[in-house]
């Protein structure tokens, strides 16, 4: 599976959102730290569908095409799986 980044012309700082994202970061491997900074050493990160749906509604209508293109996986059921892919990642 590839993965194609494409620059937001809205684009949004966690940090100035935080009141509203808190509530849905994870205290492992999540991409934000409690003030809403981004963390460094992430690779693999869990989002919620709730928490894509939130930051959809942060950026607007920009990003709703790629909410529509993105299938919604199940969730991840044990950290372990977590911790097999960022390993997996790294020693490629």
């Amino acid at each position: 599976m590839w993965v194609k980044f494409t620059p937001l012309i809205h684009r949004i700082h966690p940090n100035e959102h935080i009141g509203v994202l808190r509530s849905l970061l994870t205290a492992r491997y999540g991409a934000l730290q409690p003030n809403g900074n981004g963390k460094q050493g992430v690779y693999w990160t869990e989002v919620s569908e709730t928490a894509a749906e939130v930051l959809a509604g942060l950026i607007g209508a920009e990003a709703q095409p790629f909410m529509a293109a993105v299938p919604v996986g199940a969730p991840m059921q044990t950290s372990d799986d977590l911790d097999y892919w960022e390993h997996r990642s790294r020693h490629r």
